[in-house]
């Protein structure tokens, strides 16, 4: 019979004497609590390296006037200076 183990003792002349044990039940192992994964932390937001402004391209010099010419007027003053006419 399942769960119990028998014996049986003696012999003809004197009797025999039959004890069945009954086989406790196995404990069940104890079932691991889950360990709850650790959350994980936020990545922080990585802030953009600021792009260095553009120099400045340079400025030509202003005439001694202080008025800005034209680059067709200042060709003209150079041409005119050197002595070369444009025909």
């Amino acid at each position: 019979m399942d769960g119990f183990t028998s014996t049986v003792t003696g012999n003809a002349k004197d009797g025999f004497t039959i004890t069945n044990t009954q086989i406790p039940p196995p404990t069940p192992e104890p079932t691991p609590e889950p360990t709850p994964e650790p959350t994980p932390e936020p990545t922080p937001e990585t802030t953009p390296t600021p792009t260095p402004p553009a120099p400045e391209e340079p400025q030509l010099p202003l005439p001694r006037t202080g008025v800005e010419i034209g680059a067709a007027v200042a060709l003209a003053l150079a041409v005119i200076g050197t002595g070369v006419v444009l025909v």
